[in-house]
């Protein structure tokens, strides 16, 4: 079953667009989600959506169906002395401890790279 869109989580479009829900009873049975979608220019407007947070009611893909923002997770991996990545700092410091990348991702997507001292 397709999640349906709510109050509670943060949304944006496929194509990266900001999102508010203002609201999900909106007394239009194919598209009762209005969402204020903020433009380039930093002005909102209201779009209306189907339950599941599609643009179109007939599923056509589109860039401006709401998306889920899933928290950014932080993935840090140590490299060693032998250029081999390791799970954890103790791991790579036998190994003669190099340094370590910490990864940015958020919805399945690398976001950032940051070099840990």
């Amino acid at each position: 079953m397709t999640e349906l869109i709510n109050m509670t989580d943060t949304y944006e479009t496929e194509s990266g667009l900001k999102v508010r829900v203002a609201c999900v009873d909106f007394k239009n049975p194919e598209y009762p989600v209005l969402a204020l979608i903020t433009g380039e220019t930093g002005i909102e407007t209201v779009w209306c959506y189907t339950p599941e947070g599609r643009f179109y009611s007939d599923n056509r893909k589109s860039e401006y169906n709401l998306i889920k923002v899933e928290p950014i997770k932080e993935i840090v991996k140590w490299l060693d002395g032998e250029d081999d990545f390791c799970a954890t700092k103790e791991i790579a410091e036998e190994y003669g401890l190099v340094g370590a990348i910490k990864l940015k991702i958020q919805n399945n997507k690398l976001i950032g790279v940051e070099i840990v001292e």
